[in-house]
């Protein structure tokens, strides 16, 4: 059973290629704060309400899936930025 699973994954495109988030990661690379300051402002009205239209709530939910899978990404890299700095030193404690 494990090896239908491992096998299924590995066909399946990462979740980066599967959203066409390729062109985000670039711009996010260059522009961090603006990009931050972009998704606070267009995450939707704030309020705690959905939006009126069906399009405008598939735009914020779209949004919000993206900037997840980014932050994510992002996450991770430094996760891993981290642990290759920190190889062949012993932990404290």
């Amino acid at each position: 059973m494990q090896s239908l699973l491992s096998g299924a994954r590995k066909t399946e495109p990462d979740l980066i290629t599967r959203y066409n988030l390729q062109s985000r990661i670039v711009s996010n690379e260059k522009g961090k704060q603006r990009e931050e300051s972009q998704n606070q402002t267009s995450a939707g009205t704030g309020t705690g309400t959905w939006a009126p239209t069906k399009e405008s709530r598939q735009e914020v939910l779209r949004q919000r899936r993206d900037k997840m899978i980014l932050d994510a990404r992002r996450k991770m890299m430094e996760r891993d930025a981290g642990l290759g700095e920190g190889h062949g030193q012993t932990p404290v404690g």
